[in-house]
């Protein structure tokens, strides 16, 4: 292979990695707001999706997202349907448009997409499940910070609100 041709693949995928616009992201907790029921539909799902990708729950660490109704602001704009509360650690949303884990309680917000985690939503959209691979895997992932992985300002957060920027994924 040619080193010229291999040397422009590389820069070329490094200034589309830094050259994605970042979104405002603003996500505030209400006092009151409703969120899914965990009844025996959303559990066979769960059941059904581990039976057909062979999954074996022991060996991997698993959280169960939940829809509610909180708004999310994106450039200022309302989006609905869109924040996922987890089931067993309350204060941890899941953000559907960045891929994104908000934990209110270690005041972090985490990427997906990292140490093999992924998200999978029923067609329902009403649960999301995220998975990593292996139970010592972090479900925050890569945690958004002026770094060379993320490469943004912090995420400023008050008691149940954060600010951040990020990538939107339309």
């Amino acid at each position: 292979m040619n080193i010229k041709y291999i040397i422009w693949v590389l820069l070329l995928t490094y200034l589309n990695l830094f050259s994605q616009e970042h979104s405002e992201i603003s996500l505030d907790i209400p006092d009151s707001f409703s969120t899914e029921e965990y009844k025996d539909d959303l559990k066979n799902w769960r059941l059904s999706l581990y039976k057909k990708y062979d999954i074996d729950e022991t060996k991997i660490n698993e959280e169960i997202f939940l829809r509610t109704d909180i708004n999310l602001y994106v450039n200022g704009k309302v989006r609905s349907h869109e924040v996922y509360q987890s089931l067993s650690k309350k204060n941890r949303y899941y953000i559907e448009a960045s891929t994104t884990i908000i934990d209110f309680d270690h005041q972090l917000v985490g990427t997906m997409g990292v140490s093999g985690i992924s998200s999978i939503k029923s067609k329902s959209k009403r649960i999301v499940i995220i998975l990593a691979p292996e139970k010592n895997i972090s479900l925050n992932g890569v945690t958004l910070d002026f770094t060379g992985k993320t490469n943004v300002d912090l995420p400023i957060f008050n008691k149940y609100s954060v600010k951040f920027k990020w990538t939107i994924n339309d």
